[in-house]
């Protein structure tokens, strides 16, 4: 009987020794608090195999994930998945937005393309001197659900996302590091579905939605579904259906590596 526990503990232990971890980095849509879609417990439920860290934090710029970035070297991650720029999109188009996340992440958000793109760049080459992580990038989801006939704002936004996963792509092959194409999979997606315009942020709707959350127990999907979105919870972060999009590419991804 003690032997019969020595090699499952044997077992275990080469087990957690091959295990790979896995960091998810970025903003609120790896950070899958409040009424955005939990990717990691998701991720971790299905693929046991692997130990997902979150190394996501809601509002963050690249601009801001960059003064964060020892915390994920020092997580020794075997793959990082990077998905930031969301917020850059949204500070760039709603100004007041920006004034508020400069209070709350007290320092001044950048929302010029070519800060973006140096910090974005400067994340990566980090990743790759400092760890011995495989680097994936990640391109944007979208932010409303209209690419058909958009409002004046909401083609900004369309624009702009569009404009910030190209570049991703480029440093993607620039730094010879893997690519995750969300956007393309994303705006196919509300191509064939379309729905309504992102028009305005407001800030109270966006506690209102966390109170919805946080306290009533509300799921993403119900928070989307008493809201009018398909993909989202609000408009911006994700409900399962849209979350489903970025967790099959991660799989997928996955799959080419290691068997799941």
């Amino acid at each position: 009987m003690r032997k019969q526990n020595i090699n499952t503990i044997n077992k275990n232990h080469k087990k957690l020794a091959c295990m790979k971890t896995i960091a998810l980095f970025g903003s609120s849509t790896f950070a899958g608090k409040g009424q955005a879609y939990n990717i990691l417990a998701h991720l971790q439920k299905q693929n046991k195999s692997f130990e997902f860290k979150n190394s996501g934090s809601g509002g963050d710029t690249a601009h801001n994930a960059l003064q964060r970035i020892d915390d994920v070297v020092k997580a020794k991650p075997d793959i990082t998945f990077l998905l930031l720029g969301g917020n850059d999109v949204l500070v760039n188009v709603f100004p007041k937005l920006k004034k508020l996340l400069s209070v709350i992440k007290s320092s001044n958000q950048q929302s010029n393309i070519d800060a973006y793109e140096k910090n974005f760049r400067t994340i990566v080459q980090i990743l790759k001197t400092k760890t011995n992580s495989e680097i994936v990038l990640c391109s944007l989801g979208m932010i409303g659900e209209n690419v058909t006939n958009p409002s004046i704002i909401q083609q900004q936004i369309n624009q702009s996302v569009e404009l910030h996963s190209s570049i991703i792509k480029k440093i993607a092959s620039e730094e010879k590091v893997g690519y995750l194409p969300f956007y393309e999979s994303f705006h196919q997606a509300i191509s064939e579905n379309p729905n309504k315009n992102f028009d305005e942020f407001n800030i109270l709707p966006m506690y209102r939605d966390a109170f919805r959350s946080l306290i009533l127990g509300w799921s993403p999907d119900k928070v989307g579904e008493r809201n009018g979105w398909k993909f989202h919870s609000d408009g911006i972060h994700l409900n399962s259906k849209g979350a489903m999009i970025l967790i099959n590419l991660i799989e997928e991804y996955l799959r080419s590596i290691f068997p799941l």
